[in-house]
């Protein structure tokens, strides 16, 4: 047993599917932000989860939200932060971050 979620999807759902209009951009955008903005991914997590951890790194990007490894100590956990809004672009993805920001600083 796992905590795995168990869902069905139509063969006919799963070939109509579109790729996340993001995920081309996740490397690039992952690399800046882990390489220019470090610091900031662990106020996001303390703000939006109220976790707080000793560092964090973006491991990826969807239209929806960011995943993130936080540590806190020896200890490793994977981290789920949506949006504010659904981003389909990589600007828009930017404005997101952006407002991330913005309203972690704000309130920490």
């Amino acid at each position: 047993g796992g905590f795995g979620r168990i869902g069905n999807i139509e063969p006919e759902e799963y070939a109509a599917a579109e790729a996340d209009p993001v995920a081309k951009f996740s490397g690039p955008i992952c690399k800046h932000m882990n390489e220019d903005h470090g610091e900031e991914i662990p106020k996001y997590v303390k703000f939006f989860t109220g976790l707080s951890v000793d560092s964090c790194r973006m491991l990826s990007v969807d239209h929806l939200g960011m995943n993130v490894e936080a540590t806190r100590g020896e200890r490793k956990v994977r981290v789920r932060l949506p949006f504010p809004e659904e981003a389909n672009t990589r600007a828009a993805v930017r404005e997101q971050v952006i407002a991330m920001s913005r309203a972690s600083a704000a309130k920490l």
